[in-house]
């Protein structure tokens, strides 16, 4: 079964507004087993919007619009879906009630303009808003062609998908897809695609890769009329992929590379502690963002300037003549001076040159070096990143490449 989604608004077309609507909607109708052909993105113009409506009942069983739905002149959605259709606009008495009532217990005296919202073409169901004043509809427009319209609001799009309209078209649907994210860290995409070429061929289960900041994810979409079928597939296409890229894989779906760090030192029972030079704390951000994170962090220090590594991680002043404060010398001895410190059990330190300037021919822009240690061991990393990255991607892949070797040291030891 095939979508499409408009979403109208000027403020969308002029770039002035986020479209997480159509990503919404994308991933919720494929889970569904509908598949998104398309996104269109319109104008609050009636012709503009008829004209998409018109396109997309040619080829799709459905057609989702959000926006318009508001009480201003330049709200059109459901008179351009009136027009299109060639049907009458008409009051609904209970619509008209609700939003009376919305203004009443707020003691706010409702608009004129607001009697607007309670007008729906004629023959088509309500989509309560429970959020908002701007209900929605569904409506089968011929057979087995059915139109749904949302507001533009998201959290009120997503409140009406998820408490009505998501059931309905799950009693539509009839095919049981299922989507599996296999995430991995440290291999091009290039790379993963030629381990997995021959599993690419296959249509069902469709597997494909996508690199996102470092991360490559393996998409795997299995889909039959049953779900336990379509969990067999999947399962069986899984394993087959990791036996190939287990080295770099390390997480499912929503798995962040902190969040795994932090489930390890949660399962092992260990604490944590770092000195950042180059991430400037954006380590210590990310692993904080974990709720829980308590529970392992211990003491997190940003030693950016050379005093800082000396006075505070004790990292001896020859250390920093002899080698400079971008080394695998400061790194390994910031990552000990941490931990000695804070009393923890895993020091990470380090230390890089995050541009674009202060790079030279020895040491250029994107050397990064990171320590990790223990008790018994100690660990230096050295990751040369692309030179001409600007300076917060740099800082992003230098923190996610010292998160990545901290899981590996993690479970090596």
């Amino acid at each position: 079964m095939i979508a499409e989604i408009i979403c109208v608004g000027d403020e969308l077309v002029l770039g002035e507004v986020l479209n997480t609507n159509a990503q919404f909607l994308s991933k919720e109708l494929l889970s569904l087993g509908i598949n998104c052909k398309k996104h269109t993105i319109v104008k609050d113009k009636i012709n503009d919007i008829k004209y998409a409506i018109n396109n997309s009942i040619k080829a799709s069983s459905f057609i989702i619009l959000t926006g318009g739905l508001g009480p201003t002149d330049d709200d059109i959605t459901m008179q351009a879906i009136a027009q299109a259709f060639d049907v009458d606009l008409v009051l609904n008495n209970d619509i008209l009630s609700e939003i009376e009532n919305f203004f009443k217990v707020r003691n706010i005296q409702m608009p004129v303009s607001n009697k607007k919202q309670a007008f729906i073409p004629d023959g088509a169901t309500i989509l309560n808003n429970p959020v908002g004043t701007a209900p929605g509809i569904i409506w089968e427009v011929k057979k087995n062609t059915f139109i749904l319209v949302f507001p533009g609001v998201p959290y009120e799009m997503t409140e009406m998908w998820n408490q009505s309209a998501k059931d309905y078209l799950k009693n539509i649907s009839s095919e049981n897809i299922i989507i599996k994210n296999l995430k991995h860290f440290g291999i091009p995409e290039a790379k993963i695609g030629e381990k997995i070429k021959n599993i690419m061929t296959k249509d069902n289960p469709h597997v494909a890769p996508y690199v996102d900041n470092g991360t490559t994810r393996i998409r795997i979409k299995a889909h039959s009329e049953s779900i336990e079928k379509s969990k067999t597939l999947l399962e069986n296409t899984e394993k087959e992929i990791l036996k190939r890229t287990a080295e770099y894989f390390y997480g499912y779906d929503n798995d962040t590379l902190e969040s795994v760090v932090g489930q390890l030192l949660k399962d092992k029972n260990l604490t944590l502690s770092m000195a950042e030079s180059c991430t400037g704390g954006l380590i210590s951000s990310k692993l904080t963002d974990i709720s829980g994170s308590s529970e392992y962090i211990k003491l997190n220090l940003i030693t950016y300037s050379n005093e800082a590594k000396v006075n505070m991680i004790n990292v001896k002043e020859q250390t920093l003549i002899n080698h400079g404060a971008v080394s695998a010398e400061t790194a390994e001895e910031m990552a000990k001076g941490i931990k000695q410190l804070s009393g923890c059990d895993i020091g990470l330190g380090i230390t890089g040159i995050a541009g674009p300037t202060g790079g030279t021919p020895e040491k250029p822009v994107g050397l990064v070096y990171i320590g990790v240690c223990n008790h018994e061991s100690l660990n230096v990393y050295k990751v040369q990143l692309n030179s001409k990255l600007p300076r917060f991607k740099m800082k992003t892949l230098a923190c996610d490449y010292a998160l990545n070797f901290l899981r590996l040291f993690l479970l090596s030891s």
